[in-house]
């Protein structure tokens, strides 16, 4: 289990990337049985940190359990009242 700040991982990420150990940080997420990754849409993102953290998120779905967190408001999609 790993916990994040969103605004972490994606530092983390492009330091690995810049750094060329991108691939091993990215098998080292996919090993883990869980991932909370918390604040997302908090701090926005560069567009490079939003696709590796899309990338962290698009693997974990499909491997991994994955919670992630946001303080930002979701609205519900009322298929009643759509046109």
């Amino acid at each position: 289990m790993r916990f994040y700040q969103i605004t972490e991982l994606i530092t983390e990420l492009m330091e690995a990337r810049e750094e060329r150990v991108l691939l091993r940080l990215r098998k080292q997420l996919s090993k883990l049985d869980l991932l909370i990754l918390d604040e997302l849409g908090y701090v926005p993102a560069s567009k490079v940190g939003s696709e590796l953290l899309f990338d962290v998120i698009s693997t974990a779905y499909e491997r991994n359990s994955l919670i992630v967190t946001t303080q930002s408001a979701v609205r519900k999609l009322d298929r009643g009242s759509q046109q």
